[in-house]
């Protein structure tokens, strides 16, 4: 969800998964196609309209671009999307900052607050959280919140 560049879509690719990358702006699923070689579907989280179709779905650093009210939505469409055993990875920048930097839409969450989501919108079992640095040049002020969650 979200891919992007279809970085990490290529990367699962090669690995051997049956890769379904989707983002919501057409110039980013075109560059994704190009990299990637695969069909990228256009459509934001919201169009998002499938059922027990996926075993996993990566969104990382993708879902952080969601208003937090609207985040509950959201993951129950990825519940419903994924299959009856199906697992979500997700990640957030760490902190509790909503609102925006620059032109771009941020939520932040803790471990806590993140948790208390899931647990309210009742679809997901976290398996594991952890934080991580950020590797890219010039961010290593920015840590990173990293979801692991079976859909119940």
């Amino acid at each position: 969800m979200g891919c992007g560049s279809g970085r990490d879509s290529l990367t699962l690719y090669e690995l051997g998964y049956d890769v379904t990358p989707l983002d919501a702006s057409p110039e980013m699923c075109k560059l994704a196609e190009i990299h990637t070689g695969l069909e990228v579907l256009q459509m934001t989280f919201e169009q998002m309209d499938f059922d027990d179709v996926f075993d996993g779905i990566w969104a990382c650093a993708s879902l952080l671009h969601t208003p937090k009210k609207e985040l509950s939505g959201i993951l129950t469409k990825i519940a419903r999307a994924l299959n009856e055993k199906g697992i979500l990875y997700m990640s957030f920048k760490l902190g509790d900052f909503e609102g925006f930097r620059g032109e771009r839409y941020f939520s932040d969450f803790t471990a806590d607050s993140i948790s208390q989501l899931l647990r309210e919108n009742g679809r997901f079992e976290i398996q594991k959280l952890w934080e991580t640095e950020d590797i890219r040049s010039g961010h290593s002020d920015v840590r990173w919140l990293n979801v692991l969650a079976k859909k119940r």
